[in-house]
C-alpha cells in the first residue's frame, strides 16, 4: 500500500509522487496552517490530553551517501497511513539530521493508529539514529496558569531524579545549553531536597523528602530552552528527554510523561495538593519500576564515586564516566581505543597535577589539549547488535564504523557516562 494523507496539505496521494520538498521540508520553521487534533474512539475531546511529539534523528552515513528522501518515503508510509499524523523537516541543529514532528494525538490515539514498533524498526534497518546531540520534545496540551506552572515544576522537582534516569541525558553541556535544568540547581533550597531525595533513595530505595514548601513563581516562563518550557501560553513542552534510538525509549518518555500529566490533571480537578514527596509521586503514577531503575544508577554512581568514575574534562561532551567491560556495551556508550585512552589518562593526570595556585591559562590549556584530542578519537555507539557494535565521531559527521565483538574487546575502552546531577554531592 502507497497511500499516504499528504504530510503538508494531507490530502490522500500516493506516497512515490511525493516531491523531495514534500518528503523532506527545506523550512526547519515549517508549521501546518491548522493543527488537525487527534482522538480515540470515544474520548472525551474536552479533557483528554494531546501529546505533539518532535523526534530529531540522524541518518548514519555508511558511504557518504545516505538515501535521505527513499529513508522519508518509507517513514511517512507507517505514520501517515490512517491521517495526517506527521511531517519531516530538515534539522541543521544536529549532525545529518532531520525532524520528526507529529500532530497533537492522545495518548490512546498513537498507539492505536500507528505502528511505532514498525517506526523504531524502520529506524534500526535504514541507519537513522539518535545520538547524544539529538532530542525527543514532548508538548502536552494545557493553557497553563501560574498555580498550573507551580504545580508541573513541584512535581517535577520531585521526581526530577526519575525524569533523568528515563531523559538518557548526560552531557553537561548540551543539557545546561539545549535543555536547561539550572533552575532546579541553582535555587538553594530545590538543590538541597534533590541531594536529600537522592540520599534517601541511595539509602532507602524510596524518599518521603518533602518539596510542599517550595514555590516557582520566579521560573523564567520566557526562555524556551529550558526542561520544562512555558514559553507557548498553550503548551508545555518536555524538553528534557535526549533522543529516543528504540521504541522502548520512546516509550517511557511518553508513558512517564503522561502518568505525570494525568497526576497534573487529577490535583488540579480535585484542588487535592497531598504529593509533598517522591514516595507519594510513585504511588499516585504507578511508576515504581522507572524509581527503581534510577535507584540502581544512583547507587551505582555512589558506589563507583572516588574510585572508577569522574570527570572527564571534556568540554564538548563534559560529564562523569567510568570504564566498562565491552561485553555491556549499550546505545549512548563512548569508545576508543585502548592505546588513545591511555593518552587521554596522561593527560587527566596533567590536570590532577596543577595545585590551587597555578594560572587558569595552564589549567585550560591542557583541557583544550584534552578536547581537542577526544574529538579525534571519541566515537559513541549507535548500533548494538550480538556480533558487533556500530559507532560514530561524537562531532561534525554521522561517518559510521562497525565494530567486530573481538576487536571491541581486545583494542577498545567502554566508557559509561552518569548524568551529575544524580551524584550525590552535598555533605549531610
Amino acid at each position: 500500500m502507497n497511500k499516504i494523507f499528504h504530510p503538508i496539505n494531507g490530502d490522500l496521494v500516493d506516497v512515490t509522487d511525493l516531491t523531495e520538498n514534500e518528503l523532506l521540508i527545506p523550512n526547519h520553521l515549517h508549521k501546518p496552517s491548522i493543527w488537525i487534533p487527534f482522538y480515540d474512539e470515544g474520548e472525551d475531546t474536552t479533557t483528554t490530553r494531546l501529546y505533539g511529539m518532535e523526534f530529531e534523528l540522524n541518518l548514519v552515513d555508511e558511504n557518504n551517501n545516505p538515501k535521505i528522501y527513499d529513508v522519508c518515503r518509507e517513514i511517512l508510509k507507517i505514520t501517515n497511513s490512517e491521517g495526517r499524523h506527521a511531517h519531516i523537516m530538515v534539522d541543521n541543529s544536529v549532525r545529518n539530521g532531520i525532524e520528526l514532528v507529529f500532530a497533537p494525538m492522545s495518548f490512546a490515539y498513537m498507539f492505536a493508529h500507528i505502528d511505532f514498533v514498525g517506526l523504531f524498526d524502520l529506524f534500526q534497518n535504514r541507519g537513522v539514529t539518535a545520538s547524544h546531540d539529538t532530542g525527543f520534545h514532548i508538548h502536552v496540551g494545557i493553557q497553563h496558569t501560574l498555580r498550573e506552572r507551580n504545580l508541573i515544576l513541584k512535581l517535577f522537582a520531585i521526581s526530577y531524579p526519575m525524569w533523568l534516569e528515563i531523559s538518557r541525558r548526560k552531557i553537561i553541556r548540551l543539557q545546561d545549553r539545549y535543555v536547561s535544568t539550572a533552575y532546579f540547581m541553582m535555587n538553594d533550597r530545590t538543590r538541597e531536597r534533590h541531594q536529600h531525595n537522592l540520599r534517601s533513595l541511595n539509602d532507602k530505595g524510596s524518599s518521603r523528602v518533602d518539596f510542599k514548601s517550595l514555590y516557582f513563581d520566579s521560573y523564567d516562563i520566557r526562555n524556551r530552552y529550558t526542561a520544562v518550557n512555558f514559553a507557548n501560553r498553550n503548551t508545555v513542552e518536555f524538553r528534557i528527554f535526549s533522543g529516543a534510538p528504540t521504541y522502548e525509549t520512546f516509550f517511557d518518555c511518553i508513558d512517564f510523561t503522561d502518568r505525570f500529566i494525568c497526576l497534573v490533571d487529577e490535583i488540579s480537578v480535585t484542588r487535592e495538593d497531598n504529593v509533598p514527596n517522591l514516595d507519594a509521586f510513585v504511588l499516585r503514577t504507578g511508576t515504581q519500576d522507572y524509581l527503581d531503575r534510577t535507584v540502581r544508577t544512583i547507587r551505582k554512581g555512589r558506589l563507583l564515586q572516588g574510585t572508577r568514575l569522574y570527570y572527564n574534562h571534556a568540554y564538548l561532551v563534559n560529564t562523569y564516566w567510568y570504564q566498562s567491560s565491552p561485553a555491556h556495551a549499550d546505545l549512548g556508550d563512548y569508545i576508543m581505543q585502548k592505546v588513545h585512552y591511555e593518552t587521554y589518562l596522561s593527560y587527566i593526570e596533567e590536570i590532577h597535577a596543577f595545585d590551587i595556585n597555578v594560572d587558569y591559562f595552564d589549567i585550560q590549556e591542557t583541557r583544550e589539549k584534552i578536547n581537542d584530542f577526544l574529538v579525534g578519537v571519541l566515537k559513541e555507539i549507535v548500533v548494538v547488535e550480538d556480533s558487533f557494535i556500530g559507532a560514530i565521531p561524537i562531532l561534525y559527521n554521522t561517518r559510521y564504523q562497525k565494530i567486530s565483538r573481538h576487536e571491541l574487546k581486545n583494542d577498545y575502552v567502554i566508557l559509561k557516562a552518569i548524568n551529575s546531577d544524580l551524584l550525590i554531592t552535598e555533605t549531610k
